[in-house]
């Protein structure tokens, strides 16, 4: 079905969950000074699953981008953030590094990113580490790692920096000074190394003979 006033299809798929038919909201929204990408959302009635997936609506970019925000007032955590599912995630002061695909594609903020960092965190290291007594130093310094995570999302920790690396170029921090130039904010734009395009799977494509 599509919702001809706001573009809005809605289609049933299988729940990756419990295997039966749900509904899927899929609908493309426009970024300011970035793209359009396509929101998909899935609710299952039978068992009560839920998700939220972004994709690009425009493909792999010519080029892979780098945002290296400071963040330094609580007005940060507002920043609209957009993370592809080919995009890693790091706050070095913590020694703290997501590895692209592990939180998936969202389109969110910068305190909801971090949100969702310290729920994974919490749901699977520390239940990892719960009954281990020889990983109890492990999951102390999960513990430790989680609260400062938590004292960044609740505006209380700064001059640390948010780096959202994407080689397919889909990903995107709001600038907060729009149209002018962010003071706390670097962007860089490179060229993809052989195994940046191996994991994208452009390696893979021939373009000879057509």
């Amino acid at each position: 079905m599509i919702d001809s006033n706001n573009d809005l299809v809605e289609f049933e798929d299988q729940c990756p969950s419990c295997f039966k038919f749900c509904k899927t909201n899929m609908k493309p929204t426009e970024i300011p000074y970035f793209k359009s990408v396509i929101i998909m959302c899935t609710v299952c009635d039978f068992c009560g699953f839920k998700s939220c997936e972004v994709k690009s609506g425009s493909g792999i970019s010519d080029k892979g981008i780098r945002y290296v925000l400071k963040i330094t007032e609580p007005s940060d955590m507002s920043r609209d953030l957009l993370k592809s599912e080919d995009a890693s995630f790091e706050i070095p002061e913590l020694d703290f590094f997501v590895n692209s695909g592990t939180l998936g594609g969202k389109f969110t903020t910068i305190e909801g990113i971090i949100k969702n960092a310290c729920e994974q965190l919490e749901n699977w290291c520390l239940s990892s580490f719960k009954n281990d007594l020889e990983s109890q130093d492990k999951a102390n310094i999960m513990e430790d790692l989680i609260q400062k995570l938590i004292m960044i999302q609740n505006g209380k920790m700064f001059d640390v920096h948010i780096i959202l690396d994407d080689p397919s170029g889909n990903s995107y921090i709001q600038n907060s000074y729009s149209p002018d130039n962010d003071p706390n904010m670097k962007i860089e734009f490179y060229e993809r190394d052989y195994y940046q395009n191996d994991l994208l799977g452009l390696n893979d494509i021939k373009t000879e003979n057509y």
